[in-house]
């Protein structure tokens, strides 16, 4: 384990520098932490977008069961009003929020994915450039160099 709490690859002295670096980035990604305000917030507004979600059905439900008791129309609008429109309304609400913090936890992942990914490949292309270089340059036997 390293001075960070995380888990440190195992190998020889040797180790190439793509695990080095990707040791690093995970090193770095375990180091940062979501401000625990932050956080708590998130809960907080998943919780209120199920809340007013129920509610919006519980809404329409109240709705309905007062239009079904009246015997004209003209008796049943104010019950579609306000049960059935505020409750749609609420329902609305609720989803979005629901949606707006699910996607926000989801593509803060998927950006720390794609970092982490891009660094792997920059580490092989590294690799792939040193290993070309050391293959073309010339050697030398004895001071001389030798071509191929």
């Amino acid at each position: 384990m390293n001075e960070q709490g995380v888990p440190s690859s195992s190998g020889s002295t040797g180790e190439s520098t793509t695990s080095d670096r990707v040791e690093q980035f995970l090193a770095g990604v375990y180091a940062l932490q979501v401000p625990s305000q932050t956080e708590r917030r998130e809960r907080r507004m998943y919780g209120a977008a199920i809340v007013i979600a129920c509610a919006g059905f519980a809404v329409i439900g109240l709705g309905w069961w007062g239009a079904s008791g009246t015997k004209y129309v003209y008796q049943e609008i104010p019950y579609v009003i306000s049960g059935g429109i505020f409750g749609v309304a609420l329902v609305l609400v609720g989803v979005i929020l629901f949606a707006r913090y699910s996607a926000a936890r989801l593509l803060r992942f998927w950006l720390a994915r794609l970092v982490a990914d891009q660094q792997v490949q920059t580490d092989r292309v590294i690799d792939a450039i040193t290993a070309l270089a050391e293959a073309i340059a010339p050697r030398t036997v004895d001071g001389d160099t030798a071509d191929h």
